[in-house]
């Protein structure tokens, strides 16, 4: 998706390239990007039918990194160090240019996928809030 979005001419450039990934607990967390912005992650409130989405709001309205409204439980930029940051429509940015080399995109993904898990399973403890 994102070899097509960078390289398919500008109707590709528009897509917003996402992905959803359900945990053991049936939690759909979902992984994408804007045109404009770098890589989020969070918790669509039609996706997630499992969780007490009060509670949920409760808790991640306290964290200034994360965002929520109708369509989301809550969204948030994946916080990284700017050497990793990544926008898939910029290779002049050194975070963007290193994931070429396997073992730097592996050791970006892990990054990411690190600070996904905190945000989620450490901090906001969503596990917790299944029905």
């Amino acid at each position: 998706m994102i070899d097509d979005i960078v390289h398919g001419g500008p109707q590709k450039r528009k897509q917003y390239p996402s992905f959803n990934i359900k945990d053991k607990n049936g939690i759909i967390i979902t992984v994408g990007c804007d045109y404009d912005d770098y890589f989020y992650f969070g918790l669509k409130s039609n996706k997630n039918k499992i969780l007490d989405k009060e509670k949920v709001k409760s808790i991640v309205c306290l964290n200034e990194k994360c965002y929520v409204d109708r369509e989301w439980l809550f969204y948030r930029y994946f916080d990284c160090p700017d050497d990793m940051a990544i926008d898939i429509w910029d290779f002049s940015m050194n975070g963007t240019f290193r994931i070429i080399n396997p073992n730097k995109r592996r050791e970006t993904v892990k990054k990411y996928l690190d600070d996904m898990e905190n945000t989620i399973y450490k901090e906001f403890k969503i596990d917790k809030l299944v029905r």
